[in-house]
């Protein structure tokens, strides 16, 4: 059992939570969740996934909330080992925003990425962290190094193997609609607003 632990104590801050079965606490920040990573460790199959988020995040949001979640998970059709473990981002200081690569085309990504870096507003106000979720043979080898050039970040990076039994991808999750998979590489951006010291004041940019 991983502990579930705030980021930050105050309810309207940024928070991270880890789980792998969510208790009340889990379930009464999930309304306020922006963003959650769900690393399947090993499922049974490629729909398991599917059916552990719609049980244990889908049916925790609220009525008009949708958010986004990265995967990955490894197949094993021999027995499951590990529990699903959700890291949810969120918080009235968390801006996020996710991108689905579909393309293998260099300039083609690199002219996708620069319209999403131009729809994003929160990239100089925030702290920005990026995580980069693929597996081989999904996207451009250099996919990373064009993604450092454009936002001028490294992304924390998951690869896995090209076997057909791993799967990375992206869930548009909300409570009225059954989940459903996108896979193929993901990149998503988490922003922090930023908070500076003036005097004994804590000033908010």
């Amino acid at each position: 059992m991983i502990e579930r632990v705030p980021l930050l104590a105050r309810d309207d801050d940024a928070h991270l939570l880890a789980c792998d079965d969510p208790s009340s606490l889990v379930q009464n920040r999930l309304h306020k969740a922006k963003f959650i990573v769900a690393l399947g460790g090993s499922v049974s199959s490629s729909s398991d996934m599917e059916l552990k988020i719609n049980s244990n995040i889908a049916q925790h949001l609220s009525e008009n909330q949708s958010v986004p979640i990265c995967y990955a998970f490894h197949i094993n059709y021999i027995y499951d080992w590990g529990d699903s473990i959700f890291l949810v981002f969120g918080g009235s200081n968390v801006e996020t925003s996710t991108f689905l690569v579909e393309t293998t085309d260099e300039d083609k990504l690199r002219e996708m990425l620069l319209k999403w870096k131009s729809e994003l507003d929160f990239l100089e106000s925030h702290h920005i962290i990026a995580f980069h979720f693929t597996k081989e043979s999904t996207e451009p080898t250099n996919s990373e190094n064009i993604f450092r050039d454009t936002f001028g970040i490294q992304p924390v990076t998951l690869r896995l193997s090209a076997s057909e039994l791993a799967e990375t991808g992206l869930i548009h999750c909300n409570s009225m609609t059954s989940t459903t998979r996108n896979p193929g590489s993901v990149y998503a951006i988490v922003g922090y607003k930023k908070f500076w010291h003036n005097d004994e004041s804590i000033i908010t940019e």
